[in-house]
């Protein structure tokens, strides 16, 4: 388990960092800006980095993006029971473009803070995704995972349990697509988030559900008793939600067989990170 952080900075406002950064020997790039000769800085770095903790220290003293991830490595999880699986490749243009495809997908939509009962409908794209071959797919909206057809099927051959493949829709002609589904999920484990310690969370006003800002730092924990009911199929959904400001989604759960077989099979498109049932 690694976590990496991508540090992005206006050299202009924080002229000393750009020293501090090239002390260390710190590499990075910079991202034009129109009307300026000097650019932002960003770079991306390890916490088990030598210059980390030093680093770490100047970050606080200025303005700085801070986005960070944690990557766990192939025998990580291989050795989980259980994971997180994170759609990484977004492609596809929901529709309609505008706030109404919410309504039209989800029952119970909250607009206070984006959770739903269920999703009720297909989802609509404006045309076929495009990605290589293999490869898991999220339109830019939705937290669902889309793949090809042939993909569908090895995981149905391979008695993987626990979804339904939904079809995807063009928006206009309201046909099937012929080279996308959905992993439809329909099963949500009970209550069980746990060591929640610096995990924000906020109450929707409206709905009155509980959200959790993103999980992106280390192992989630999850108490086994929530599995139970669900513990027999190999994709769920967390109860607890996710997200921020008016989205939010449940986190994609999937067995260390689900797992596998996407290694086995080079899949690509989403991020597998360790589930610890306590």
């Amino acid at each position: 388990m690694e976590i990496y952080h991508r540090i992005g900075f206006n050299p202009r406002r924080s002229p000393a960092l750009v020293t501090i950064v090239e002390k260390l020997g710190i590499s990075y790039q910079t991202l034009p800006l129109p009307g300026y000769e000097v650019g932002l800085i960003y770079f991306d770095i390890a916490e088990s980095d030598p210059t980390w903790p030093e680093l770490r220290k100047a970050l606080g003293r200025w303005p700085v993006s801070d986005r960070f991830d944690t990557i766990f490595d192939r025998e990580e999880i291989l050795s989980a029971e259980w994971l997180r699986a994170v759609p990484v490749y977004e492609k596809g243009e929901i529709k309609p473009d505008t706030p109404k495809w919410r309504y039209d997908l989800y029952e119970g939509y909250c607009r206070g803070c984006g959770a739903y009962e269920r999703q009720k409908n297909p989802v609509k794209l404006a045309k076929e995704p495009k990605r290589p071959e293999g490869y898991f797919v999220s339109p830019v909206g939705p937290y669902v995972l889309l793949c090809s057809p042939s993909m569908e099927e090895t995981i149905r051959e391979t008695g993987i349990q626990g979804y339904e493949a939904w079809p995807v829709l063009h928006y206009k002609t309201g046909e099937a697509l012929e080279n996308t589904v959905q992993l439809y999920i329909p099963h949500v484990t009970k209550p069980g988030l746990t060591h929640t310690d610096g995990l924000r969370q906020t109450q929707c006003a409206m709905c009155r559900r509980i959200k959790y800002q993103p999980h992106m730092r280390g192992v989630m924990y999850i108490k086994r008793e929530a599995m139970d009911g669900v513990d027999n199929f190999d994709i769920v959904h967390s109860h607890e939600w996710f997200g921020s400001g008016h989205g939010a989604y449940r986190e994609i759960l999937v067995s260390n067989r689900f797992a596998r077989l996407c290694l086995e099979k080079k899949w690509k498109g989403i991020r597998f990170k360790v589930v610890e049932l306590v």
